[in-house]
């Protein structure tokens, strides 16, 4: 893996994360955290995009306590 491509897999991790977060505490809807997550997969491209899940609103989001974890 280019340098390019591990830094464009972390950048839509820490993406992603914040973005769980925010649906997390409520401060976006589930509408907009399905547009950040299709945003962050087109803007970083991670390696296996393909083989991500599409966000469905009965997805498991992290937890406060594993997000605070994961900072």
């Amino acid at each position: 893996m280019q340098h390019k491509q591990v830094l464009d897999e972390l950048d839509y991790y820490r993406s992603q994360k914040i973005a769980e977060y925010l649906y997390h505490m409520n401060f976006i809807t589930f509408e907009e955290f399905d547009m950040l997550t299709r945003k962050n997969r087109q803007s970083f491209s991670p390696v296996l995009v393909e083989l991500l899940p599409n966000v469905k609103q009965t997805e498991t989001i992290v937890s406060e306590t594993e997000w605070r974890s994961a900072v």
